[in-house]
C-alpha cells in the first residue's frame, strides 16, 4: 500500500527513503555513518519509533543531505510542500497542519534538536496487516501482477491496510471526502476516468468483510492506491 511509503517518508519528514535511487543512496550513507543495521531500519520503518541518538543523527543526516533542512537549520517549506503533495494519502487539512508545525520549529542545529520534530507528526494507529494476515513479498508481487483477482487473504490485507489509510472507516463506510480528494489529485487519470471512479465508489456498499473489499478494489484500481 502507498501508505507504507507515506509513513516511511513521514518518519524522516522527507522522501529520503521513498522509491528513488538518489534518496536510497542518502539513506544508505546516513545509516552507515550512524551505525544503523538493516534490522534497525526495518524496525524503525515498521513504526517502532526510537529516539536513540543514532536514529536522531540518522534523521538529521538525511534531512541535511536531501535539502529538506536549509543551511540555517530551518525547514525548507517549498521542499516539504512538494513532498507532502507527493504523499498520496495525506489529506489537505493534515498537510496544512504539518506545514504550520514545521514552520514554528526553532532552527535544527544538532541531533538532539530532532526531538522537536516529533510533535509535528500525528499519532497514527497502525495494525501490522502483513503479519496479521500472513502476507509475504511473494503475495504482494503476485497481486501486483494480477490485481483483478486477489486471494482471500490479500483481500483481508487490503481491507486492513485501507482502514489504516483512513480510506474506510471502522463501520465499513467509505471515506468519500478523502477519496474525492485523492481522485482530484490523481495525475494518472483524465477527467472522464475520475468521474467514472467517483461514480463507481458512490455505489459501493459498506466494506464489513474481506470479500466486501473486492468491489472497492475494482473501483480504485486506476488510482494506483495499492
Amino acid at each position: 500500500m502507498k501508505i507504507f511509503i507515506v509513513l516511511i517518508c513521514l518518519n524522516i519528514l522527507s522522501s529520503a527513503v521513498c522509491l528513488d535511487i538518489y534518496r536510497g543512496q542518502i539513506v544508505d550513507e546516513c545509516a552507515e555513518k550512524n551505525g544503523l543495521s538493516d534490522d534497525d531500519l526495518e524496525k524503525w520503518i515498521s513504526y517502532q519509533k526510537s529516539t536513540e541518538d543514532k536514529f536522531l543523527c540518522f534523521m538529521l543526516c538525511c534531512h541535511q543531505k536531501d535539502g529538506s533542512l536549509n543551511e540555517d537549520g530551518k525547514w525548507n517549506q517549498q521542499f516539504l510542500e512538494k513532498h507532502l503533495n507527493e504523499m498520496y494519502l495525506i489529506n489537505n487539512t493534515l498537510k496544512s497542519q504539518i506545514m504550520q508545525c514545521f514552520s514554528d520549529i526553532p532552527p535544527i542545529q544538532s541531533c538532539q534538536d530532532m526531538r522537536s520534530v516529533e510533535h509535528c507528526i500525528p499519532e497514527i494507529k497502525i495494525r501490522n496487516c502483513r503479519d496479521e494476515f500472513g502476507i509475504s513479498n511473494e503475495d504482494v508481487d503476485s497481486f501486483a501482477k494480477n490485481p483483478s483477482d486477489p486471494s482471500d487473504k490479500m483481500l483481508c490485507y487490503l481491507k486492513c491496510s485501507s482502514e489504516n489509510d483512513n480510506l474506510i472507516f471502522e463501520d465499513g463506510s467509505l471515506n468519500h471526502n478523502f477519496l474525492r480528494e485523492l481522485i482530484e489529485r490523481s495525475v494518472d487519470m483524465g477527467d472522464q476516468e475520475k468521474h467514472l471512479v467517483e461514480d463507481c465508489l458512490s455505489k459501493i456498499p459498506p466494506v464489513r468483510s474481506c470479500s466486501d473489499f473486492k468491489p472497492f478494489a475494482r473501483c480504485v484500481v486506476k488510482m494506483n492506491l495499492f
